[in-house]
């Protein structure tokens, strides 16, 4: 029995031993089978506020079984869990796992942030012996300090009594005097020639330093990204040796785009050459060199989940704020609290938000545009995009539109016949709002933004004023009625006479725009309004459009009236707003009525700003 267990444990033994045999060659062959390689970036789709990265690498010579891939010196801000490899040409390779690791180093990869920052420390040392030289300077004048004094006696100490020389002096002769006074105004002079030089040089010094410390800030090199950079382990099963290239891609941040357009207007042509352009900034910590770039206007941020609706309940209101004890939730009312409820919309109602906030005249500073979706630009050719936090321009497209040259006139807000260009968006894609350049030939005009306009959307482009186009507008006439024996109604009717002079040297389109006021109450009565000509459009909200041709040094007037119908012992009182009327009034209620008095007659303060490019009132 003893003999048959000590065989079958020598076996054990036996087999344990073969199995380490056999494993430790291959864990050997593992190890061996680690390797580095470098890889390049190919394309990049870069988004409002990121950008998703494609590298390729490219392997020569890959063993057969199970191997790692390493890819160093990635973006340290890249989103770990946004990763993905794939094998896209080559051997026939199995991808088994992506593995993503932070590495500490002792000094930055790159070598312009080293060039930098070795930069950096030969200005400072420079600076130390800069100030080394100004101390010395400065205990050089102090010695010429001393030794003047001493040459001219100055606190000189008494000679003892009983001393050779105590009854006679040194006399000091007149050149004497002079020589000194020779020598130590040479020295002076010099000591502040060179105190002079050294400050100079002082202020170039941080002047460089600062100038250094910008481009390592535009780097986005602070200490930690100095320090680290990730890389990316991919383990491959390989069925058989050979080459092949990996695909590596994910997101990186500190990378941001905005659209932009040249516009050329050819007056003699009738034609106008667009040109888009897309301006990306990046800090990320990576150069795009040579790569193929496109530009999204998706929002990765947003999930794509669609929310659920919760039960939506009537009851009293008293209930509600007794319970909660706030008044409508920050809302000027529990009415306007209720449209915005219903609307889906709490935030846009609220006092202190109001939907007529002033344009930004830069389309940079407004936030990016998404009512076109979710588009992509691709750049015809490769660029190249340095991670240094600069603006830099690409080109999107080129495209050549047929328009036609008209003048648009507001003279309710200005006095002045503005000359248009109207088209059409014969792209595929939209205009995305974006800032804007404008050329009338090959001078340029003058810097705007556009707004979006969609395929095949009319669209009119402000370009400059002609003085030589006169419009005038003036009230011809007020009548105010008493108020009626039978109706209790007070009428007062207003007409007004709009002119139109055309001294341009040629046949004008010209298109007006005014208005006449809207009632939002059934108090408030508007009537017997009347035109002449007609108005080409009128809309709901009372603004009112005229077309008219004008021939050369010919005068075209437009005219029209109505009347405001108020009940007996009140009076109308208009205003302009962008706002709805109630949550106007709502919120005026909570104003001065001086405050309602002095901005009556100035809606538009702060103005805000049009684009120069927008779609075409029709």
């Amino acid at each position: 029995m003893e003999g048959i267990r000590y065989m079958m444990w020598a076996r054990c033994v036996a087999l344990v031993c073969a199995l380490w045999v056999v494993a430790a060659p291959a864990s050997a062959k593992r190890e061996s089978s680690e390797r580095a390689v470098s890889s390049k970036i190919d394309r990049v789709m870069v988004y409002y506020d990121r950008a998703l990265v494609t590298r390729v690498a490219r392997i020569d010579a890959i063993p057969a079984g199970v191997s790692d891939i390493i890819i160093p010196n990635l973006p340290p801000l890249l989103q770990d869990d946004s990763v993905r490899a794939r094998i896209v040409e080559g051997a026939e390779v199995k991808i088994l796992d992506v593995e993503v690791k932070m590495v500490r180093l002792e000094k930055a990869p790159e070598e312009k942030v080293r060039d930098l920052q070795e930069r950096l420390q030969e200005l400072g040392d420079e600076r130390t012996r800069n100030q080394n030289r100004l101390k010395v300077l400065e205990r050089e004048r102090e010695y010429l300090a001393k030794a003047r004094d001493s040459f001219l006696g100055v606190n000189r100490p008494p000679r003892p009594a009983g001393t050779a020389d105590a009854q006679d002096p040194v006399r000091l002769r007149i050149k004497d005097y002079d020589a000194m006074l020779s020598y130590l105004k040479d020295k002076y002079a010099a000591n502040a020639d060179a105190v002079l030089r050294a400050e100079q040089k002082g202020r170039a010094i941080a002047t460089s330093i600062d100038l250094v410390k910008g481009e390592l800030a535009k780097l986005n090199v602070g200490q930690s990204a100095i320090q680290s950079k990730k890389l990316v382990r991919v383990t491959v099963d390989a069925h058989r040796g050979g080459s092949c290239a990996l695909e590596i891609s994910y997101i990186n941040y500190k990378i941001k785009w905005r659209p932009a357009y040249d516009i050329r207007v050819a007056l003699d042509e009738k034609k106008m050459d667009f040109t888009g352009y897309g301006i990306v900034d990046q800090s990320s910590g990576e150069d795009w060199i040579d790569a193929k770039l496109s530009y999204s206007t998706a929002q990765p941020s947003v999930r794509g989940s669609l929310p659920d609706l919760l039960p939506l309940y009537a009851t009293d209101a008293g209930k509600v704020r007794a319970s909660s004890g706030k008044q409508s939730r920050g809302f000027a009312s529990q009415s306007l609290m209720n449209k915005a409820v219903l609307s889906g919309d709490l935030g846009g109602a609220r006092e202190g938000r109001a939907s007529d906030e002033p344009v930004s005249e830069s389309a940079a500073d407004a936030s990016a545009d998404r009512s076109a979706g979710s588009l992509v630009f691709s750049v015809p050719r490769r660029s190249n995009v340095p991670s240094d936090g600069s603006p830099h321009r690409t080109v999107i497209g080129r495209y050549s539109f047929p328009v036609k040259f008209e003048y648009l006139s507001v003279p309710r807000l200005s006095p002045y016949a503005y000359l248009q260009a109207v088209g059409t968006n014969g792209m595929k894609e939209p205009v995305l709002r974006g800032d804007l350049n404008i050329f009338m030939g090959n001078d340029f005009v003058g810097s705007a933004y556009t707004d979006t306009i969609l395929p095949g959307q009319d669209f009119e482009l402000s370009l400059s004023v002609n003085e030589n186009v006169r419009v005038t507008r003036s009230l011809e006439e007020k009548e105010e009625k008493k108020a009626s024996f039978i109706t209790g109604a007070q009428r007062t009717t207003y007409a007004f006479r709009i002119k139109v002079e055309n001294y341009s040297g040629g046949d004008i389109v010209m298109n007006v725009i005014d208005q006449i006021p809207v009632s939002e109450t059934q108090e408030i009565e508007i009537d017997e309004v009347r035109f002449s000509p007609e108005p080409t459009v009128r809309s709901k909200k009372g603004i009112l459009k005229w077309q008219l041709p004008v021939r050369s040094r010919e005068t075209r007037e437009i005219s029209f009236s109505f009347s405001v119908n108020v009940p007996k012992g009140k009076e109308a009182a208009f205003f302009r707003t962008g706002l709805s009327p109630a949550q106007y009034l709502q919120n005026l209620s909570r104003q001065n009525v001086d405050y309602y008095q002095e901005n009556m007659d100035q809606p538009s303060s702060p103005r805000k700003k049009s684009p120069a490019m927008r779609q075409m009132l029709k």
